[in-house]
């Protein structure tokens, strides 16, 4: 049996996977590498996987494996050039991870579809970016994310916080960093009467007989320019993120009447000099 074998087809397909290979490294490792060097990188390593195809060594399914594995690592050194030992595992790992990523996406739309190849060697790619941001994002949210616990008079309760720098709500006068935590959340921390007197002064209605546990602070957010919010001191907050864990001591938390996370990730906003 013979089969016919195009080798300027078989070096343009290969230009293309290995461009868009690298293109998908860059994103892992967020560094972008210059189109030139790109071309000539994927230029190179399409031209020694051609040059394998028309030696002997291609019936050797391992010696060929092992050209096509020596390729990939030469050619991401030289299109994200690094310098040093580290660099350069760094560079040859992220090469074969989007490799083996993108490799999963095309053979699934392959397989779905039936069409050839060369036809999602693109779409694959774009596939790749969309799957690549929403895990880079939901990475960089967990770095932000605490597990918290609330104490106050004996209660306590479970919560996962956010910290934020862009909370930079302080009480006047005092200075002292307020937290943003939604209703939900504290209730279980008060009695009937601070809850009715939270009721009350979310609607800004007065109390009476209030327990002057809340007061009020102002605030700014984006599409409000001036606000307000109920706040009470709570007796201490416990933190951890991996390994490590603080105790902040006695805080303020300003109460909203509205869910802090639109996805329910998180239940309080720690203003980012609860750690300091």
């Amino acid at each position: 049996m013979y089969y016919e074998f195009y080798l300027d087809l078989y070096f343009i397909e290969n230009l293309f996977m290995n461009y868009v290979i690298l293109r998908a490294a860059g994103q892992m490792m967020h560094t972008k590498v210059p189109v030139k060097r790109n071309v000539a990188a994927s230029a190179a390593g399409a031209l020694v996987s051609c040059t394998v195809m028309l030696l002997p060594v291609r019936h050797c399914p391992f010696l060929a494996c092992l050209c096509s594995f020596l390729d990939g690592c030469v050619m991401s050194v030289f299109a994200f050039w690094g310098n040093t030992e580290k660099q350069k595992v760094q560079v040859i790992r992220a090469f074969w991870m989007a490799a083996l990523f993108l490799g999963a996406i095309w053979q699934c739309l392959i397989r779905i579809t039936g069409i050839s190849f060369r036809v999602w060697i693109l779409p694959g790619y774009g596939v790749f970016t969309g799957v690549w941001h929403l895990i880079r994002n939901r990475i960089q949210k967990e770095r932000y994310l605490y597990d918290a616990v609330l104490v106050r008079r004996g209660r306590e309760v479970q919560i996962r916080g956010l910290l934020d720098s862009g909370n930079q709500l302080v009480q006047p006068g005092s200075g002292r960093p307020v937290q943003i935590i939604e209703r939900k959340a504290v209730e279980p921390l008060l009695d009937e009467q601070e809850l009715a007197e939270l009721e009350s002064m979310i609607h800004m209605r007065a109390e009476e007989n209030g327990t002057g546990v809340f007061t009020y602070i102002p605030y700014r957010s984006i599409g409000r320019e001036h606000g307000i919010l109920p706040v009470l001191e709570l007796d201490t907050l416990r933190i951890k993120h991996g390994e490590s864990a603080w105790n902040t001591g006695r805080i303020l938390a300003a109460v909203s009447e509205t869910a802090v996370s639109s996805r329910g990730e998180y239940q309080m906003i720690l203003h980012p000099q609860i750690l300091e």
